[in-house]
């Protein structure tokens, strides 16, 4: 029992790096996708874009308080609090890396979405199944995303070129 309490703390902390590693990923993506293609715009409606906001800065400010307090109780030997800072930041990091990854940028040629980044006309069979799915074909692999706090009007009206 104790060889599992010993490396469960040590499996979660990876699985918390490589979540960050994620979401800072997307980041570098996103610049990226922009400097390459510079009328990538974010096709977010207002609450999502507000809602998103709040999210990242919510995220940030979560994950540096909570490292300087598992540096404090690290110092401290508090291992029961340690661990469960490192379960909270972990289980909150996981959500925001799921809600990053549906977020769609729109450009001129390119369509950004998540850490993918797809040219929009050579998307094919694109559906609706639901009002808050979208499924296409892209080369030769099947792709969903959910399009909550997208704005709808302005994603379909770009993907009608694809048909």
């Amino acid at each position: 029992m104790e060889v599992i309490l010993g490396v469960l703390p040590v499996c979660v902390a990876l699985v918390f790096m490589w979540l960050t590693y994620l979401n800072i990923s997307y980041g570098v993506i996103l610049i990226r996708a922009k400097k390459k293609d510079p009328t990538l715009e974010s096709c977010l409606h207002k609450i999502g874009a507000i809602f998103y906001i709040i999210l990242i800065a919510v995220y940030v400010i979560t994950f540096v308080a909570s490292i300087i307090l598992l540096i404090i109780l690290f110092v401290h030997n508090d291992d029961n609090l340690i661990y469960y800072i490192l379960n909270m930041i972990t289980v909150f990091s996981v959500v925001v890396s799921y809600l990053l990854q549906h977020i769609i940028f729109i450009g001129s040629r390119q369509m950004l979405i998540g850490n993918i980044v797809l040219d929009y006309r050579k998307m094919k069979r694109v559906t609706y199944p639901k009002e808050t799915k979208l499924h296409f074909v892209y080369g030769q692999k099947k792709y969903q995303t959910s399009l909550c706090f997208i704005n709808q009007s302005k994603l379909k009206r770009t993907l009608q070129k694809t048909k």
